[in-house]
């Protein structure tokens, strides 16, 4: 089976996710246990203190103030890619399976523009684990974890009588051990995408924009499937699709009832056409197009099967000739 699949989705870098994920939460562990160390000095301290704010410097204030949230951020667009990607190829991986898929799991699905929040429940619901875990990730590495670091900065102004007008720059544990377990969880969701995307894409190629889904659908049952549905609302166009299965064999659309990736005999003779107003009168050669199946091909034009010459029996009148 093809197995194309863009970088983002690829084990190293989802193997780089989940170690960011890992040194993130180390490095927040440690902030935290050397803020708690500081405090329990005698005098107390802190990872950052002062006086008056033309104490702090430039350097002091950039990693108290906007590197934590770079970092962060820039954590989330990281997960963000691969999520994308994950979304929208995820379709295609279902019409490549050997029993094919049915629209409403794969041409009628649209992760990219539905709500992020309700994309887990969707997932869970289609028993689609990829984009599942890859959307739970993301959902806590964008919103979840940025909120808890900012909440885990604390100030506190010095109880000591002598320091009075000192102000300490601290790590609160509990907003500190949530960012935590945010991290963890967020890596361990990578492992289980890690093991997950190890089956093969079915892609031969990169299906960008509007031609390269397009091009996919070039055979006339499956055309026929949209005839008159030019101005049809989605709800329509699900509604009459929803339940009909379809397959991807070699970048090719195909309806799934018909395509079976076997090595059983198949009678030719018993295949019907996907669509009433095509025929085929006789099976083609499996050569004929890069697209056909190993054992047939569909008709590539609707066209009405030919008439068969009347035969002469006893009793019946020769045919009359113009």
């Amino acid at each position: 089976m093809p197995n194309w699949r863009p970088f983002t989705m690829r084990r190293p870098y989802i193997v780089l996710l989940v170690l960011i994920s890992l040194a993130l939460a180390g490095v927040q562990e440690w902030l935290y246990q050397r803020s708690i160390w500081y405090a329990r000095q005698d005098p107390p301290s802190a990872i950052l203190e002062f006086a008056t704010p033309q104490a702090v410097t430039l350097l002091d204030f950039f990693c108290w103030k906007y590197l934590p949230t770079i970092i962060f951020v820039s954590y989330g667009v990281f997960w963000q890619i691969t999520d994308y990607q994950i979304k929208r190829l995820e379709p295609f991986y279902q019409l490549s399976q050997p029993t094919g898929s049915t629209a409403a799991e794969s041409l009628n699905m649209d992760y990219l523009t539905f709500y992020n929040f309700l994309t887990p429940f969707k997932a869970a619901r289609f028993k689609q684990w990829a984009v599942l875990y890859s959307a739970l990730g993301t959902l806590m590495a964008t919103t979840l974890a940025p909120t808890f670091q900012n909440a885990s900065l604390i100030t506190e102004q010095a109880r000591d009588p002598q320091n009075n007008n000192l102000v300490y720059v601290r790590i609160d544990p509990v907003w500190s051990r949530l960012l935590t377990a945010t991290l963890v969880a967020v890596a361990a969701f990578g492992i289980l995408l890690f093991f997950k995307l190890r089956r093969k894409s079915g892609l031969l190629s990169d299906p960008r924009g509007i031609a390269g889904i397009a091009a996919m659908a070039n055979k006339s049952h499956i055309l026929m499937d949209f005839r008159e549905m030019d101005l049809a609302k989605h709800n329509e166009i699900h509604a009459k699709l929803r339940h009909r299965r379809y397959n991807m064999y070699k970048s090719c659309l195909w309806q799934g009832e018909y395509i079976k990736h076997g090595t059983e005999q198949i009678d030719h003779g018993n295949l019907r056409t996907p669509t009433p107003s095509c025929y085929d009168s006789s099976p083609a050669s499996s050569s004929s197009s890069p697209c056909s199946p190993s054992y047939a091909s569909f008709p590539s034009s609707c066209s009405p099967p030919p008439t068969p010459s009347p035969t002469n029996s006893p009793g019946s009148s020769p045919p009359s000739r113009p």
